[in-house]
């Protein structure tokens, strides 16, 4: 009697499983929408100085002397000395030298003159005119190379100074007076103020959507000012996915904003006509991304799409002529179905 009921048992069940293999699976349906992606895309910026320069030592010694911070100076101002005193006696003494070797050039000069003279009546050895000649050549090859040395240590003299290379303000002192620097070491931070940017960073999916001949919006707190973009760096980050604009701001923008500020920056895109899906009707796998367009047949058919821009729920899809406004797609159950499988289709 057990072993019967057993076997009622099992071909219920093995009925019901072939009933619900065979009966189609229900999904979800929404339809695809038509409409235009926002004409403009907001991200995050930032303000940044044109010319932030750090001002290396060019030579090594002990720094005498550093403008205050907020010191604002013109192109060509002297904003650090290092100590010069050894490189003004090595200079003194290199002028000694040169001295010296033009006496010998000269002392030689003369004495090849006088045996050019004597060689002209046999009284004089060719070898030894060869000799006082090798000896007035290499005597000038000392003095070019002492001159040499004097322009190298004029040159370090000059190089004592630290030069504003444009106009800006001293925002930073790395070394105080009477401390030891080292050629390349940073002495001081030179900003100019007055001629700021700003560096956007914008989605990848907007790369060539930028409008380029419309200037940007930049915003901070009660600051709204328009802005020209520059360049776009069409370059992707590959870690953030994003690639940078960069925006000018003018003198009176300048006057509002300090480098280093963050603000949102609405830079304008172009507008183009899309289809609409719901993202959750979008099945992301590494081959690539698909939709399941439900037919009037409730037949389900794979579409592959490319996506564009996001719109709340809805995304911006590419995939040819397979998919146009008024077309279901399954939102629910799409991770399951198989292309040609019958299916029931609800709505949400």
């Amino acid at each position: 009697m057990n072993s019967m009921k057993l076997l009622i048992s099992l071909f219920a069940l093995a009925t019901s499983l072939a009933m619900s293999a065979v009966a189609a699976p229900t999904v979800v349906v929404a339809e695809v929408e038509e409409g235009l992606p926002a004409s403009s895309v907001v991200v995050n910026g930032l303000v940044r100085a044109r010319h932030d320069i750090r001002l290396p030592a060019r030579t090594s010694g002990e720094l005498l002397w550093v403008l205050e911070e907020g010191t604002m100076v013109e192109q060509g101002t002297e904003i650090a000395r290092i100590d010069d005193a050894l490189l003004v006696l090595e200079h003194a003494e290199q002028e000694i030298v040169i001295d010296r070797a033009r006496s010998l050039v000269s002392y030689l000069e003369g004495e090849v003159a006088r045996l050019l003279e004597l060689e002209k009546n046999n009284l004089a050895a060719r070898t030894q005119l060869a000799e006082m000649q090798s000896r007035r050549d290499i005597a000038e090859g000392d003095l070019r190379v002492a001159e040499a040395r004097l322009r190298r240590i004029k040159e370090n003299i000059i190089r004592t100074r630290v030069i504003a290379p444009v106009r800006g303000m001293v925002t930073r002192r790395f070394l105080m007076p009477g401390e030891y620097t080292r050629e390349g070491d940073a002495v001081a931070r030179l900003v100019n103020p007055e001629e700021l940017e700003v560096i956007a960073a914008v989605p990848v999916v907007n790369m060539n959507q930028v409008d380029l001949d419309v200037d940007g919006v930049i915003r901070s707190h009660d600051v709204e000012v328009n802005a020209p973009i520059r360049h776009a760096l069409k370059s992707g980050d590959e870690s953030s996915q994003t690639f940078n604009v960069i925006l000018d701001l003018g003198v009176d923008a300048a006057a509002r904003l300090v480098s280093g500020q963050f603000v949102d920056v609405e830079l304008p895109v172009t507008r183009y006509s899309a289809v609409f899906v719901p993202r959750d009707a979008v099945v992301l796998r590494a081959e690539g991304n698909f939709v399941f367009m439900i037919d009037e047949s409730n037949t389900a058919k794979k579409v592959d799409v490319v996506l564009g821009e996001r719109t709340g729920n809805m995304v911006a899809v590419e995939a040819g002529e397979q998919l146009k406004t008024g077309d279901r797609v399954a939102v629910r159950g799409a991770e399951l179905l198989r292309d040609g499988q019958e299916v029931t289709p609800v709505t949400s």
